[in-house]
């Protein structure tokens, strides 16, 4: 069942990822913020898009997933988790706009993140002594 959602996760978030890498600075959204976000200093790391970061995060964890290699899947989805997390920050407290799409992407990555390590095992031990 993990490996059903990360997979869907992934795609959904691969194709998200894919037209915010090609469609991206055309889009209208709602609120204008997709835009903004799209086009500030942030949406980059050392010139490539982030974008086109999660395409290439998503694919590969698709493929780790289906071809059973879960010590490095984790170790990637943890430093996906941290920037996701980082990114979720940048835009409500530095950028002070949201971008829908980006969002979702974000959330796939933390989601993908919880699923992967099955924290109720940890919080079990925890409060049963």
């Amino acid at each position: 069942m993990k490996k059903v959602i990360i997979i869907a996760l992934s795609l959904i978030a691969f194709v998200i990822s894919f037209y915010l890498y090609f469609q991206g600075k055309n889009i209208g959204c709602v609120l204008n913020g997709c835009n903004n976000v799209l086009s500030s200093p942030y949406s980059k790391v050392l010139g490539i898009d982030n974008s086109l970061l999660g395409m290439f995060y998503f694919f590969i964890v698709g493929l780790l997933v289906i071809i059973n290699k879960e010590n490095i899947f984790k170790v990637i989805s943890s430093f996906a988790f941290l920037y996701a997390l980082y990114l979720i920050f940048v835009m409500f407290f530095v950028l002070k706009e949201l971008c829908y799409l980006c969002l979702a992407v974000d959330l796939s990555a933390i989601i993908i993140f919880f699923t992967i390590y099955d924290f109720r095992k940890y919080f079990q031990k925890i409060f049963r002594g």
